[in-house]
């Protein structure tokens, strides 16, 4: 298997790779958005850095699913961050934390 550059595709095309079927493609998206998505989650966490990386963890985990099954995601950042924000909030009701 040969691994392709996907860096000149938009995040429209690289959803749609990841829907048919091309896993390798969502390695491009994490690559553009991890950083961006970490340091969203470490506002909400306050700088707790383990949990930040659990949340994103969790939500680039949803979002894979998500556009495996519904290729139809055309603006992949607001809804990578919308489902970070989904993983903090569901991490406060596991927890039973308050972050004020």
């Amino acid at each position: 298997m040969t691994l392709l550059d996907d860096s000149h595709l938009t995040d429209p095309g690289l959803v749609a790779e990841v829907h048919m079927g091309r896993r390798e493609a969502f390695s491009e998206l994490y690559r553009r958005y991890y950083s961006g998505a970490l340091r969203y989650a470490l506002g909400m966490t306050r700088g707790d850095e383990t949990r930040a990386q659990d949340i994103v963890s969790e939500a680039f985990t949803r979002v894979f699913r998500a556009v495996s099954r519904n290729g139809n995601i055309s603006a992949f950042w607001p809804y990578l961050l919308a489902s970070v924000r989904n993983a903090h909030h569901a991490e406060l009701r596991r927890s039973g934390r308050v972050d004020l």
